[in-house]
């Protein structure tokens, strides 16, 4: 058995099947944005739980938190709730129906 035909060089025959068809490569370029996002986003998973072990940040994030969810139940601020109040009063208190309700956020550690 033999050949009859002329003998191409394999040079010639190899880049062609080895090139990857146009959707290929763009799967490809997707999956390495979609890989170098992951990356950006653990990134900055762990800075965010790093400054959340500080007590100061914890507090802020706290106070928003508090904050939303009155505002979520239709509470606006200054009208019907205010932030951080220091009472100056005798005794510290604040008393049902003398101005807007106070909240405030602690968290402990």
């Amino acid at each position: 058995m033999g050949f009859s035909g002329p003998l191409v060089p394999r040079s010639a025959v190899v880049p062609r099947f080895s090139r990857r068809p146009l959707g290929a490569r763009r799967l490809d370029e997707q999956l390495k944005a979609l890989a170098d996002e992951h990356v950006r986003g653990r990134k900055q998973t762990e800075l965010l739980v790093k400054a959340l072990r500080k007590a100061q940040v914890r507090g802020q994030w706290g106070e928003l938190q508090l904050k939303r969810a009155v505002e979520r139940a239709n509470l606006h601020v200054h009208c019907d709730f205010d932030q951080q109040v220091h009472l100056d009063g005798d005794d510290g208190v604040q008393r049902p129906g003398h101005g807007p309700c106070t909240s405030a956020a602690a968290t402990t550690s």
